[in-house]
């Protein structure tokens, strides 16, 4: 799996367009190498803090829409498929509970899960609250450290 950077909000860009192609160097081209596999599903899992936009990220992926009002307390898993190097790649996308860095033993236990299962791993946070950067940052040291200490124990799933 691999490992992206989390950008400060300071290094962040206000501009976008949906239909600019992704720069050659970009911090998702790891994900070029899943088109050349033939993987099944690409399990793909999103979490960060409460009230941070979790499934508004993923509701707004899936449907290009965005609807303001959702429940933390529910996780659900979506399945969807995306072009990538002309072609299809199938998805399961996990909108995972809220991770709560004042419960280490909960999340540890949710991040374990999440390595377990994830192909690739997006952490959410918000700009304006500092405390769910915190989070995303304690999380993003935690999934790094089980991820090079751990050997994949999950096989191939072909």
């Amino acid at each position: 799996m691999g490992t992206v950077t989390l950008p400060s909000p300071s290094q962040m860009s206000t501009k976008s367009s949906p239909k600019t192609p992704p720069a050659k160097s970009s911090p998702f081209s790891f994900l070029r190498s899943f088109s050349k596999k033939q993987k099944k599903v690409l399990n793909l899992a999103v979490v960060g803090g409460s009230g941070v936009g979790k499934s508004a990220f993923v509701v707004r992926y899936l449907t290009r829409r965005f609807i303001g009002d959702y429940s933390s307390s529910i996780s659900n898993t979506y399945p969807h498929s995306a072009s990538l190097d002309n072609m299809v790649v199938p998805l399961m996308i996990w909108d995972t509970l809220s991770i709560d860095s004042q419960d280490r033993v909960t999340m540890c236990e949710l991040l374990d899960k999440v390595v377990f299962w994830s192909d690739v791993i997006i952490i959410v946070y918000s700009v304006t609250d500092e405390g769910s950067y915190n989070t995303a940052n304690l999380a993003h040291k935690y999934l790094q450290n089980c991820l090079n200490q751990k050997p994949d124990i999950r096989g191939s799933r072909s």
